[in-house]
């Protein structure tokens, strides 16, 4: 194919998927086929794809490295959680072309935080996946924030009980919403997604844990919100839901993990689901953290690639991005990347496991566009990620020590 014909082809491309944006169904229409759950913080810009045409890579390999639809947006925003013991609070940064952020102001959730209770949670703040709302969760209230998100800021719509104690992680597609509660022996609790942003409680929507399962850190759906998965780090387990065409929980079906401490995760396009392995029995095994790639077809789960090293302490978080793969290595203040293989294996990109260096004790990170954002104490370091998948700084912004979690759009 001719330089000439893969600008065309990309052309049409981008021409289809705006096309596809605006015939989407409204929420309250979308039939359980449609649900989605690919967020809007993982969009990559058009200039990623010209990089890729420019270097004379295959069509295939440019389209490769776009983790979800064309965008050409080139500034956004950045949310975490203050997670206060008092009124707890989004706290919003401006993004700007280079991914440099901004203090941009601070929006009340309307429930209290913890006061650090948020230390093991990921995805405790979650943009919808079209980006018109954020939902934060306020564990010191049990309850769930429901933001729209507009050109101005943030416009707190409603607040909600999380259906349980404790709420830790969300989960959010295009029309449910399921909050991982850890409380009272812990349960997930289903919402459906209103057109408006609004959730209502889902008849049957609530389940508890299994029994053994004491210590997960997130929920999250596949691709395409037709299971829900939960990993639990002191059983070294991997708890997976079905998803009924109603959008309540099926029974759930317990995995043993590949690795030590399974802690956070990530779907790739191709619904392959990415597992950090903190390998912390009875404390962080120095250099001993690593990452596991499973196939799930249904509820179940078949290792790819089992306990690949980052040859870092305590893997802990970890998000997708085409063929690309980073996660944080907690007690040792780095990011690791990998390069996800066709079969879905894991190349290490850097042989010492330091793709980059961010502040102490990384928790959660995530990414948007072309640029990786990691919170870690006091501080959001921002990253821009270059074609070899190497990481580059593009500044630092200061934020509370209670502070958790990243959505990013």
């Amino acid at each position: 194919m001719s330089r000439f014909s893969s600008l065309l082809t990309v052309a049409a491309l981008a021409l289809t998927l705006a096309a596809c944006d605006a015939s989407e169904p409204a929420l309250d229409d979308a039939p359980a086929t449609a649900d989605v759950a690919m967020s809007a913080d993982r969009m990559l810009d058009a200039s990623v794809l010209g990089e890729s045409l420019l270097a004379s890579l295959p069509l295939q390999a440019a389209l490769d490295r776009i983790g979800g639809p064309l965008k050409t947006r080139a500034n956004g925003a950045v949310y975490t959680l203050s997670d206060a013991a008092g009124a707890n609070e989004v706290l919003v940064f401006s993004r700007d072309a280079s991914g440099a952020l901004t203090e941009a102001g601070r929006v009340a959730t309307g429930g209290t935080g913890s006061g650090g209770g948020l230390g093991a949670a990921t995805d405790p703040v979650v943009l919808s996946p079209d980006g018109r709302f954020l939902y934060a969760i306020n564990r010191g209230s049990d309850d769930i924030s429901v933001f729209r998100v507009t050109g101005s800021g943030l416009t707190l719509v409603e607040v909600v009980p999380s259906g349980g104690a404790g709420p830790l992680s969300l989960a959010v597609s295009q029309r449910l919403v399921y909050v991982l509660n850890t409380g009272d022996g812990g349960s997930i609790a289903g919402f459906r997604r209103l057109g408006n942003g609004r959730l209502s409680a889902l008849a049957g929507g609530t389940a508890p844990l299994p029994a053994g399962i004491g210590g997960p850190p997130q929920i999250g759906f596949s691709p395409k919100a037709r299971t829900l998965v939960v990993t639990d780090r002191p059983s070294d387990q991997i708890v997976v839901y079905p998803v009924r065409p109603n959008g309540t929980p099926g029974a759930p079906v317990v995995h043993p993990s590949a690795g030590v401490t399974p802690f956070g995760f990530d779907f790739d396009r191709f619904g392959r689901l990415f597992v950090s392995d903190a390998n912390a029995p009875a404390g962080p095994v120095a250099d001993g953290s690593t990452v596991s790639a499973y196939s799930l077809s249904g509820t179940a789960l078949s290792v790819i690639d089992g306990a690949v090293p980052t040859t870092e302490t305590a893997a802990c978080w970890v998000r997708t991005l085409g063929d690309l793969l980073y996660v944080t290595n907690t007690a040792s203040g780095t990011i690791t990347g990998f390069r996800i293989q066709p079969d879905g294996s894991l190349q290490i990109l850097d042989d010492d496991g330091v793709t980059a260096t961010t502040g102490p004790n990384p928790r959660d990170l995530n990414i948007t566009l072309r640029f990786v954002y990691a919170q870690s104490d006091e501080q959001l370091d921002a990253f821009r990620i270059e074609a070899d998948g190497s990481l580059t700084p593009v500044g630092t912004v200061a934020v509370p020590a209670t502070a958790r979690g990243v959505a990013a759009q």
